[in-house]
């Protein structure tokens, strides 16, 4: 059991951290949102890095949570709301009997942490137009909001960040 436990935190630590990896050692920074309009069906974050590669080249990429709202905070668009990559973390095996499974902590998630099945709120991994919801950021009256459960038929734009 403590052998499956601590293959399953490795996985979640390996995973988790590369999901939202793109260049671990350099800062980055908000570089804008992208030209194409996209559903949720974008060919997974490697198709959202491409779309934000496309639009400013270098290293751009699409957007965490988390870089979004530490480099974004002067990108004021009134009623723009952009595609982002929900951010996890401090994941952990819980091994309560009526759950051993992984779970993390999303940033902005209603919950302080998330069951494996439902980690990413991303359109099914960034992969479907319809039956699901993603993650996206919105600037209205009162600034930047995170919006979790976004239908994935509506079109945006990705939020793009590259590094220095």
């Amino acid at each position: 059991m403590r052998k499956s436990a601590l293959f399953v935190a490795a996985v979640c630590l390996i995973s988790c951290f590369s999901v939202n990896a793109s260049d671990a050692g350099a800062a980055s920074t908000y570089l804008g949102y992208s030209v194409a309009i996209v559903d949720g069906a974008f060919d997974g974050q490697p198709g959202g890095n491409q779309i934000c590669y496309n639009t400013f080249a270098g290293t751009a990429h699409m957007c965490t949570v988390d870089e979004f709202f530490s480099y974004a905070r002067n990108a004021t668009v009134l009623n723009l709301q952009l595609c982002v990559q929900p951010t996890l973390h401090n994941c952990l095996y819980d091994q309560t009997p009526s759950v051993m499974a992984v779970t993390c902590t999303e940033a902005g998630a209603t919950s302080s942490v998330v069951p494996q099945t439902n980690l990413f709120q991303t359109c099914g991994g960034w992969t479907l137009a319809s039956a699901d919801t993603g993650t996206t950021v919105e600037f209205g009256s009162n600034g930047w909001a995170l919006a979790i459960g976004q239908d994935c038929s509506v079109k945006h734009r990705i939020a793009c960040c590259g590094n220095d």
